[in-house]
């Protein structure tokens, strides 16, 4: 229920025990119903969705998978939610410990980007261009 997602307060959503598909559609319908709410209703609360493990729910696709139009339309979802989002009070935040694992798609979704280790291979490569080390 959208409303109460929507209530004040802080809600977590606990889908450690589906498999990494059923995690990745319960967060595409979160975005969806919740994108909804935001922007055809106008709901005023700030709301934050947060997705840790996302190099789970967004991993990086090589165009041999055969589901990888459909990750495609997902990670364009996704970033198209959070460029509308921004000025409506809606944001999406991803946390991941493996970068590398994580399509360049998402990774160029969240407006700021902090990075808590440095001393990967990714991180090494890719710190500097727009991220910030923390």
């Amino acid at each position: 229920d959208a409303d109460k997602l929507l209530s004040a307060g802080y809600h977590i959503i606990d889908v450690s025990d589906l498999s990494e598909w059923d995690q990745r559609i319960v967060a595409v319908y979160l975005l969806s119903v919740l994108h909804k709410h935001k922007i055809e209703k106008k709901h005023p609360m700030r709301v934050i969705t947060v997705f840790d493990e996302a190099a789970r729910l967004f991993p990086k696709v090589s165009g041999k998978d055969p589901n990888s139009e459909y990750y495609s339309r997902i990670y364009q979802f996704v970033s198209d939610i959070v460029h509308i989002g921004r000025k409506r009070k809606f944001s999406v935040q991803i946390a991941t410990q493996i970068p590398e694992d994580l399509d360049s798609t998402m990774l160029d979704v969240p407006y700021i980007q902090i990075i808590l280790e440095a001393d990967s291979k990714w991180s090494k490569i890719n710190v500097g261009k727009g991220r910030i080390p923390v």
